[in-house]
C-alpha cells in the first residue's frame, strides 16, 4: 500500500462532464459518490474510450 494517497489529490472529470476528458493516453478510476474505488482501468484516448464503452443515462 502507498502511505498518503488520496483519488482526491488526482486530476478527475464527472460522468456527466465526460465530453471534457483529455483525447490522451492515461490510467483512469471510477468511483461512487462515497468515493469507493470501483474500477482502474487504462486507455490510449481517455475521451474515447469512456464515449465507446461506457453509457450512462442520467434518467
Amino acid at each position: 500500500m502507498i502511505d498518503n494517497f488520496s483519488l482526491d489529490k488526482l486530476p478527475s472529470t464527472k460522468l456527466l462532464n465526460k465530453d471534457q476528458l483529455p483525447q490522451k493516453s492515461g490510467i483512469y478510476f471510477a468511483v461512487d459518490e462515497k468515493k469507493r474505488l470501483l474500477y482502474v482501468g487504462k486507455a490510449q484516448n481517455l475521451y474515447k474510450r469512456w464515449l465507446n464503452h461506457h453509457r450512462y443515462d442520467p434518467g
